[in-house]
This record gives C-alpha cells, sequence and structure tokens, in this order.
C-alpha cells in the first residue's frame, strides 16, 4: 500500500488541477476528474465540455470569444464581475482516465490507474486497497471545500461527481442543485435535459 500511496502522490505533484474562484464563488459547479486538455491548460473544464458550459452560461460573451469555462474564467479574471460569481473543480484533481497521462506514465503506475478508473466508474464492490485509495480522495477534497463559504450553491454535474459529493459532505449543511447533467456530449443542448438547465440558469442569475 505504501507504494499505491508513494504513485498517488506523485500523480498530485505533476497531473494535478486545481479549482477555480473557490473561495469567492458564489456558484461552483463540480466535475469529476480532469482530462488531456485539462492537463494542456491546468484549468477544469478546459476542452468540449468546457465551451458547453460557457455557451449557455455566457452566452454573449460565449459569442464574442467561444472559450471553454475554465480558459473563459481565467481570461476574465478580476475584469467581469458575473465571472467572479462562478468557480469551478473537479472531485479529483487528478485525471482518473489512464488515456489522460502520457504513455510512460500508464506504463509505469499501471495499478494506480486501474484504481482511479475503477473508482471513477462507481464501482460497488472495491478491494481494501481500492477503498484506501478512495478515503484517500474523499479526504482531499473535504479539504479543499472547507475554503468554501457555505452559503454557495454547489452544482455537481453528471452521475459520478454526485456520487461522491454525497459521500463528502452533509447535504443539509449546504445549497446544492442535484441531477445536472455532466455537459459532455451537447448534453446541455438535449430537448430532454432542459427543464433543469433552465432551472440552473435561473438559480445561477447570471
Amino acid at each position: 500500500m505504501d507504494k499505491l500511496s508513494k504513485d498517488l502522490d506523485y500523480l498530485h505533484e505533476y497531473f494535478s488541477v486545481q479549482g477555480v474562484n473557490l473561495a469567492i464563488a458564489e456558484y461552483i459547479f463540480i466535475l469529476e476528474s480532469p482530462h488531456v486538455e485539462e492537463l494542456k491548460y491546468k484549468l477544469p473544464v478546459a476542452g468540449s465540455s468546457g465551451k458547453m458550459m460557457t455557451k449557455h452560461l455566457f452566452p454573449e460573451e460565449y459569442k464574442k470569444k467561444p472559450l471553454p469555462l475554465g480558459l473563459f474564467l481565467d481570461s476574465e479574471s478580476g475584469e467581469n464581475e458575473k465571472v467572479q460569481k462562478i468557480g469551478i473543480t473537479n472531485i479529483c484533481e487528478i485525471p482518473m482516465q489512464k488515456l489522460a497521462y502520457p504513455e510512460d506514465v500508464q506504463e509505469k503506475y499501471q495499478q494506480i490507474l486501474s484504481i482511479l478508473e475503477r473508482l471513477r466508474k462507481n464501482v460497488k464492490r472495491l478491494s481494501d486497497k481500492e477503498l484506501i485509495i478512495k478515503e484517500i480522495l474523499l479526504t482531499k477534497f473535504k479539504i479543499k471545500i472547507q475554503s468554501v463559504q457555505k452559503d454557495t450553491l454547489l452544482i455537481p454535474c453528471g452521475k459520478t461527481a454526485e456520487y461522491y459529493l454525497k459521500q463528502m459532505i452533509n447535504e443539509k449543511d449546504w445549497n446544492i442543485i442535484w441531477e445536472v447533467p455532466h455537459p459532455s456530449y451537447g448534453s446541455w443542448s438535449k430537448k430532454k435535459y432542459q427543464t433543469k438547465i433552465k432551472e440552473l440558469k435561473k438559480l445561477v442569475n447570471l
């Protein structure tokens, strides 16, 4: 287990993506974990899912600057009061999908990456080692969320984010909007999710 813990520390040291605006945001979107584009820019939701979020949350700005939400918030930091209301983070600060890592890392850290992939899939039956890694990740998030104001609206996006958030916090202590779909595959524009997306926009009130 010592080796797994050291491997996890290594991944956090070199492949971690921190949240944005967590201490000052009024609304925090919580996603699963970073992927290739997030590692490239060192910002959450820096790929196609992030573009979908910007398009719906900041439609006028998106027409002028069609950036993923992570890059948009970073580029507008300190200049736009609406931007400062929004925070973004991931349940896990390192990628839970091994394909996000360079090939040499995938090969050298096969065991810990396999565990992260199983945790991402919400596997119900976990080994003792997997449970320990899961608890380490939960603890890291709990520490991070301590910087967030209790009246902040938390918005987990997708089933994985919801699953882990429910295990990390006491729901009674927070304002949370549930059942917001993950913004991947154009989901925020799909007809079946429009009622929830409209509810989300009304609550966020940008």
